[in-house]
């Protein structure tokens, strides 16, 4: 007997949000492979809702996938709220159980468990370590998709390898240049720093860092304060958190990393230190972001534009400040802040 599922979320989409959900749609209706590009913020995972709600009326097998372990707990449990008559289970590296499910949430490396098992296959964050440009994650996709299953693919920015997929799956295409919310993306501003590097090594925090960090605190925000190095957070925290205590860090050797961001929410920290943990898949009220070393050779043009995604991404707080901190402005720095404004162009905001 077919299950009859229902969709469940309280709040209309934006008009770009049902532009994105319509494109998915017809998709899945055409039997059409698609990549759907949307900037940071525009509320990507509402746009599949709809789409999921008719595929699993009609019996389909599902899987969301997405590189990281800790997103794919946070969809599952979103996914779950949504539809509440559906089987939503989390795979992972510690939850192997999808026995039942309806809609399977996976990371990209448990992937390597299935084949030709999903009727629709949704990729999020397919600019995103570990999976751009590994061409074994990318086999692992296309093993888990039944002959005749449809891919859907979806971005905040269009990186090389997404070109192959267009092309190799025949892909239709769709933009969404504004946020949910309708307001203009935050443009970072670079702060030349002379010695960052060595003051930080010598326990001393600059005094633009400083200054700034205790304005945004001061007005009540909350701060990402992004590293690209483990051994470089561990070097900014031990000088900030000697004279603002209420700060803390998260790498990828932090253990109690749920822990830590319930203290961040709850305003208990209000500093957060973090490696690139932290570039995707949240989303905090009142949040500035700082990048410190933002010239350092892990900072892509992509990677950039994700942290700076960071902010904004409330509708009680849609602004925030962004502000790349480094000894030299890079080009992928200068490349980043130019993409963003020609987004916003795109999106009707500028002329």
């Amino acid at each position: 007997m077919q299950k009859n599922h229902k969709l469940e979320i309280g709040y209309k989409l934006s008009e770009d949000q049902r532009k994105g959900s319509r494109f998915f749609v017809d998709c899945l209706q055409n039997r059409q492979n698609g990549f759907l590009e949307a900037v940071c913020g525009a509320g990507k995972t509402e746009m599949l809702f709809q789409g999921f709600l008719e595929s699993l009326n009609r019996g389909k097998l599902i899987c969301f996938a997405i590189p990281r372990k800790q997103i794919v707990i946070q969809i599952e449990a979103r996914l779950k709220s949504v539809y509440p008559d559906s089987i939503v289970k989390g795979i992972h590296g510690d939850s192997k159980d999808d026995e039942g499910a309806h809609i399977v949430v996976s990371t990209i490396q448990q992937l390597i468990s299935y084949y030709h098992e999903f009727d629709v296959l949704v990729v999020d964050e397919v600019d995103a370590f570990p999976l751009e440009g590994n061409r074994m994650y990318h086999r692992f996709i296309k093993k888990a998709m039944k002959p005749d299953g449809i891919l859907f693919l979806m971005s905040a920015t269009k990186v090389d390898s997404i070109h192959e997929y267009l092309q190799e799956f025949n892909m239709a295409e769709c933009v969404i240049y504004r946020k949910f919310h309708n307001i203009p993306q935050d443009i970072p501003i670079c702060r030349h720093v002379p010695g960052l590097y060595r003051k930080f090594n010598n326990g001393i925090i600059p005094n633009t860092v400083l200054q700034t960090l205790r304005k945004w605190v001061l007005e009540g925000s909350k701060v990402f304060i992004f590293v690209p190095t483990i051994r470089l957070a561990e070097m900014v925290f031990e000088s900030i958190h000697k004279t603002l205590f209420y700060s803390e860090k998260m790498t990828s050797l932090t253990y109690e990393k749920k822990e830590i961001l319930k203290r961040f929410e709850t305003e208990e920290t209000k500093i957060l230190i973090s490696t690139s943990v932290l570039e995707r898949g949240v989303t905090f009220s009142k949040l500035n972001v700082m990048v410190l070393f933002s010239n350092h050779r892990i900072y892509s043009k992509e990677m950039l534009i994700q942290i700076a995604g960071r902010v904004g991404r409330k509708l009680d707080s849609p602004r925030g400040e962004i502000i790349f901190l480094s000894e030299n402005i890079s080009k992928e720095m200068i490349e980043a802040i130019s993409a963003i404004n020609h987004n916003n162009l795109l999106a009707g905001f500028l002329e």
